[in-house]
């Protein structure tokens, strides 16, 4: 029984176990809030889990202060975990299992706020394992107000999106404080995050992350001494780091060179465990905004990604840079990032396994304080970046660095970046340069660049293959900088409008650099001011470049450059310095108050200098020394210490010294040696010493002179050991002592030179000059003030014993020099001697014109001993006697013209019975009769102009109308001249408002040619064409216009011819206006041109037409169709009622430009009735 009762109960009792274990293991889930206090009293719960695990979506736990030990998995959406207090300091979770993360958070929308979450022993678990205080596997949670310590993560999100992190403090945790993988739009906001060992936060592989207000701080304790031994086990070369790191030098000697920091000195600061304050790895669309990131093991900020905005962060005092940057599109704003051991800001990076530059480009920095940082202040490597208004100061490297120069075991590589733009940067005082690019189309425009220790502005390295190209560097101020304000190599840039002032080297350097463009800058108070060196195709324009040290501008081995409309000021060197410089144009530019010479060329050819101002230099104003083939041209050089212009020396040849203005300098105007040099229309005014001076010690040829002013020198034009040379149409006037000496000079050409006036020194200046020039030794020579470097040049003409001996008061003074012709010159009025003679033979002088006091002197030569004294030969006074208009314009060529000042030379009073218009008799031009002009010239009256026929309106009833035409014959009809500047690639046009000739104005484009031209409008007629070709039409004129010489003429474009035809000529000759043309006679034929009306007024059609260039021209018209001649016409006087000559002078013989008229008849009738009465008579 007592079985069969046990029997029965077990199976009750088995169910009865069952219910309770059931209804003990399983609590049923009931909503509503919970309560944790950790020994569950009061209906509370003992630990959080537990409440966890019974709430529902919605629920809030509340969790009173305490200590827990616990790991707590969330898997309840919805839900809210948070301290009572809300104090996270009294409501402590410590991980049960330190290998567990202490919160798993699955569910989305969680809670968990107030709480520390801490690992009472850090170091007790290896750093493989990877717990978390919070681990996220969800979204849209909110975690704040945590204090999350000693975890090997802070929190840790893996593909966990739309959560708030906000308000939690994550210090010393074992890797980062926070990591993020994988995780889109999420929110930090107001977390501290400090000594984490690993860095503050990591996020990778995640896109839309916002960064607000957060404090992330390193670890400071780490020194370079944890990596010391590593250097020295190594054996010189330090550790490799990961590849997560941006730069890695390859030894400590390097580190130095390369990046500008002793890591031995760096307290503070390793590359150990610690990486980057913020790191965020192919992370895209991210902003971070105000956060604090300092103290960091390497770089504060690493972002690998685009689209990313930083904006206000203080990224500082960390072991690497600042802020680093891979990627493209990102927006840096307003961030400070001061105190970085190497780059405060860093844009891209250098792959070291490869050599390569990773790019970061398109990013967009603006308003950044980047200061006192160890390297670079911003370092970029990358395209399209723009920086505007960034501070980068006091950094110990470049200011900012674009593109890299890097090492690699083949040497140096360049990494080139372009396309960025520089606006309104303030970088100064940095530790080499300010702004330094390697790269092309940058823009950098009105940035502050000052007192760099080395250049304001660098860009390009030639060295390394490495041109920067079509740059704009416009409106900086690059000044006060150890070196350069602004340094370039490369191509097509544009440096204009900078202010460049106060560096310590070249205001602006160009090197290896070509077709760039310098123009409108401030370049001054330089060491230089603006530099070429081994440059070519650059121009140089509008600068300014004052007070520099030494030469305004250099160009040095610079080739085909052109410096233009620059002003040079107040240089303490010279103004201007070319050195081995070969085919330049330096035009318009104005160079004054040089220390030195004004502008010299050294070593230089092909060179042309054109329209120069220069000015007050304390030497020389324009030199050339050892170049050739240069052209000097239209330039003023005036008031300078030393000479004006001087040609140094024998090497340079071939020189070009054309229309130049030389006045009042304190040596000599135009000073010239060498051989085939040109001297042409150049005023030569008021200079100490000589007007022009052409020769050596040694010898030089065929130089030519002419068309000179040289007025009002010490002495006018000088030649010394000069042969084979031309002197023509000069004008020497009013100087001191001599117009014109030749010393050892042979087989010169003095033709059609005016040589008058000279020789009246005022008192005091006749003093000075006889108390300098009194000396017998050779040894002391006269030197002008401050020239130095000029060569001593000794005549017999310096060389003077006394008052009233030498050549004093000399027109034209010859000393040890023969075979000379002296043709066609007018001396007259000097206030000695015309023509004086010292040792000099075996001269032909021939139609001169002589008016002195004393025509000629001769001296036996006994003057100073370093010349051989030889007996004087013959001279020759005459030529026989030839026909040619003389120089009194008589009708032979013969002697010369003597005449005294009171009317009693041999030439004004000879007799001339035979009317040849020669003196009778020879005139003994020594006393001796040993030199004797045979045919003497006597004057040859000027025939007086004949008056312009008036012109006379008579009816047409009277017949055909008559027109004279001009004089004929060759150059027979009126002149109309003037002379113009012309500069090259400019219209230059010539008027003439009362002309002779129908042609009111020239004009025409200079192709390459700057300086003085003559325009001349002749009267011409047809047969000067020597062809019986003739133009269409009736013709009203023949005129000639000569531009220049024949070599102009292949420099003219775009010539155009103004010009008049009276209304007279037209009724006339009934001349359709409309037919008006102008016929040019060219390849021997007469070509017409595109001619238009322009205008009218009571007396005159004006007209224009286009000409491809000058020779001679005919104005013609086309007569009306019948029925509209007018009524009146104008006619021309015929000889009896005028009284004036016809004939050859009017017509050539056989040509009418009229019918004849109702004169012819008239004539004949009278002849007939003359006959008549004759016959009438005979018969009676």
């Amino acid at each position: 029984m007592a079985k069969n009762k046990i029997s029965i109960l077990i199976p009750f009792m088995l169910l009865l176990i069952l219910l309770v274990g059931a209804s003990t293991a399983v609590a049923p889930a009931m909503a509503g809030d919970k309560y944790v206090d950790g020994e569950g009293i009061g209906g509370n719960y003992s630990s959080i889990q537990e409440a966890v695990s019974v709430s529902l979506p919605g629920d809030t736990i509340y969790v009173y202060p305490g200590e827990y030990w616990e790991n707590v998995v969330v898997d309840v959406a919805d839900l809210r975990i948070l301290s009572v207090s809300g104090n996270p300091e009294d409501t402590i979770i410590f991980p049960d299992d330190t290998m567990e993360h202490v919160f798993d958070v699955s569910a989305n929308n969680v809670t968990i706020s107030g709480f520390s979450l801490l690992n009472p022993d850090i170091y007790t678990y290896s750093l493989s394992f990877e717990n978390a205080g919070i681990y996220l596997t969800s979204s849209e949670n909110t975690i704040s107000n945590n204090i999350i310590s000693g975890t090997s993560y802070g929190i840790y999100l893996d593909c966990s999106d739309n959560n708030d992190i906000n308000d939690n403090t994550i210090a010393s945790n074992q890797k980062y404080g926070v990591f993020v993988n994988c995780s889109d739009y999420n929110s930090f906001l107001n977390n501290e995050m400090s000594l984490n060992e690993w860095g503050g936060i990591y996020i990778e592989d995640s896109d839309y992350a916002e960064f607000t207000n957060n404090n992330v701080t390193g670890i400071p304790e780490l020194y370079w001494a944890t990596v010391e031994s590593s250097f020295e086990e190594s054996s010189g070369s330090l550790e490799e780091y990961s590849s997560e790191d941006p730069e890695k030098p390859h030894d400590r000697e390097m580190a130095k060179e390369v990046y500008g920091v002793d890591y031995e000195s760096s307290e503070g600061c390793s590359y150990g465990d610690q990486y980057h304050g913020i790191y965020m790895l192919n992370c895209n669309h991210s902003t971070l905004d105000s956060n604090d990131v300092t103290l960091s093991g390497k770089t504060g900020i690493y972002a690998r990604g685009y689209d990313n905005s930083f904006d206000g962060n203080n990224v500082s005092n960390n072991c690497w840079s600042g802020i680093h940057i891979e990627g493209g599109e990102n927006d840096l704003y307003d961030n400070i990032v001061n105190d970085n051991e190497y780059c405060g800001i860093r844009l891209g990076k250098i792959d070291w396994d490869n050599y390569t530059a990773i790019a970061s480009n398109n990013n967009e920095l603006v308003n950044n304080n980047v200061s006192l940082n160890g390297y670079c202040g911003i370092r970029i490597d990358g395209d399209y970046n723009e920086l505007r208004e960034n501070d980068v100061i006091d950094n110990n490297y470049c200011g900012i660095r674009i593109g890299s120069k890097t090492s690699s075991i083949e040497g140096y590589i360049i990494f080139e970046s372009n396309h960025s733009t520089l606006v309104n940067n303030d970088v100064s005082y940095n530790g080499e340069s300010g702004i330094r690019i390697d790269g092309s189309s940058n823009t950098l425009t009105d940035n502050d660049v000052i007192g760099n220790d080395g250049s304001g502005i660098r860009m390009g390295n030639a060295y390394y293959d490495c041109l920067s190209s079509d740059n704009i560097i416009s409106g900086n101020n690059a000044s006060f900088n150890y070196c350069c304000g602004i340094y370039m190599e490369g191509e097509n840039n544009s440096i204009s409008d900078n202010t460049v002032i106060e560096n310590d080297d070249e205001g602006i350097n160009l090197e290896y650099s070509n077709n760039n463009t310098i123009t409108g800058n401030n370049a001054s108070l330089n060491y230089k001011g603006i530099r070429l060196d081994e440059s070519q195709f650059n121009i140089v324009s509008n600068n300014i470049v004052n007070a520099n040290d030494y030469p305004g501008i250099v160009l040095c081995y610079a080739d085909n450059n052109t410096v233009s409309s620059n002003t040079v000021l107040d240089g303490d060197a010279k103004g201007i310095n070319v050195y081995e410089s070969d085919h330049n144009t330096l035009i318009g530019n104005t160079v004054n108050n040089s220390g030195a010479m004004g502008l010299h060329l050294y070593y230089s050819s092909y060179n042309t200098v054109v329209d120069n101002v220069i000015t007050y230099s304390e030497c020389v104003g324009l030199k050339v020394e050892d170049g050739c083939y240069n052209t000097l041209t239209g330039n003023t050089v005036s008031f300078n210490d030393g000479a004006g212009i001087v040609i140094y020396d024998d090497d340079s040849h071939n020189t070009t010294i054309e229309n130049n203005v030389v006045n009042n300098n304190g040596c000599n105007g135009i000073r010239v040696k060498g051989s085939d040099n040109y001297v042409a229309g150049n005023t030569v005014c008021n200079n100490e010493d000589w007007g022009i001076f052409v020769g050596t010690c040694d010898v030089s040829s065929n130089n030519t002179v002419i068309e000179n002013t040289v007025r009002n020198n010490l002495m006018g034009i000088v030649f010394r050991s000069l042969y084979d040379s031309e002197v023509a149409s000069n004008t020497v006037t009013d100087n001191g002592i001599i117009g014109i000496c030749l010393s050892e000079s042979e087989n010169l050409i003095l033709q059609s030179n005016i040589v008058n006036s000279n020789g009246y020194l005022v008192e005091e200046e006749e003093e000075e000059y006889y108390g300098a020039a009194s000396v017998v030794n050779s040894d002391e020579k006269k030197e002008c003030s401050k020239r130095s470097e000029e060569p001593d040049i000794v005549m017999a003409s310096e060389l003077v014993l006394g008052e009233g001996m030498g050549p004093f008061g000399a027109g034209i003074y010859l000393e040890f020099s023969s075979e000379n012709c002296l043709i066609g010159n007018s001396v007259e009025n000097n206030s000695d001697t015309g023509l004086y003679f010292i040792g000099s033979w075996n001269n032909t002088i021939y139609d001169n014109y002589f008016n002195n006091t004393n025509n000629t002197k001769f001296e036996d030569g006994l003057l100073f001993t370093e010349i051989p004294v030889e007996e004087e030969g013959n001279n020759t006074w005459n030529i026989n006697l030839t026909e040619g208009t003389n120089i009194m314009g008589g009708p032979y060529l013969g002697g010369n013209f003597w005449a005294l000042p009171n009317g009693t030379g041999w030439s004004q009073t000879c007799n001339d019975t035979d009317g040849d218009w020669i003196c009778d008799l020879p005139y003994n031009v020594t006393e001796d009769g040993e030199s004797v002009d045979y045919f003497p010239l006597i004057d040859f009256p000027e025939p007086e102009p004949e008056p312009e026929p008036a012109p006379v309106k008579r009816s047409s009833s009277s017949g055909s109308p008559t027109y004279i035409p001009p004089p004929a014959g060759e150059n027979a009809g009126p002149v109309d001249s003037a002379q113009k500047k012309v500069v090259a690639g400019q219209e230059s046009s010539v008027q003439f408002p009362n002309p002779e000739n129908g042609v009111l104005g020239v004009g025409f484009k200079s192709k390459g040619y700057s300086g003085m031209v003559i325009v001349r409008v002749e009267g011409a007629d047809e047969g000067d064409s020597g062809s019986n070709n003739k133009p269409n039409g009736k013709v009203y004129r023949h005129v000639k216009i000569l531009v220049g010489n024949e070599r102009f003429e292949e420099n003219i474009d775009q010539g155009y011819i103004e010009f008049r035809v009276p209304k007279s000529w037209m009724e006339e000759n009934n001349i359709d206006p409309a037919t008006i043309g102008l016929n040019r006679y060219h390849d021997e034929a007469w070509n017409p041109l595109s001619t238009e009306m322009t205008g009218e007024d009571e007396e005159f059609y004006y007209f224009r037409a286009e000409t491809p260039g000058f020779s001679l021209y005919a104005i013609t018209g086309e007569a009306k169709s019948s029925g509209e001649v007018d009524g009146t016409e104008v006619i021309t006087p015929n000889e009896e009622e005028t009284g004036t000559e016809t004939g050859e002078e009017q017509t050539k013989p056989g040509e009418s430009e009229s019918a004849p008229g109702f004169e012819s008849i008239f004539a004949a009738l009278g002849i007939l009735g003359s006959a008549f009465l004759v016959r009438k008579e005979i018969l009676k």
